[in-house]
């Protein structure tokens, strides 16, 4: 769960002043996880149809 995710971010380097796109429809490790590695959460919202985030909705972050 979200050490998991803590463990991938720490292993790409993601840290103070990054910011990561996550999904806004997610569960909330998703968002902590990066602010636990001093990271800012960019949310994006998501595609109707397939519920998940697209090119088209992260373009514009």
């Amino acid at each position: 769960g979200t050490v998991a995710l803590e463990l991938a971010l720490l292993a790409l380097g993601v840290g103070r002043g990054d910011e990561v796109i996550v999904s806004s429809r997610s569960f909330v490790a998703s968002a902590s996880a990066i602010v636990i590695r001093g990271a800012k959460p960019v949310f994006a919202d998501i595609d109707p149809t397939s519920q998940n985030v697209t090119a088209e909705n992260i373009a514009p972050l």
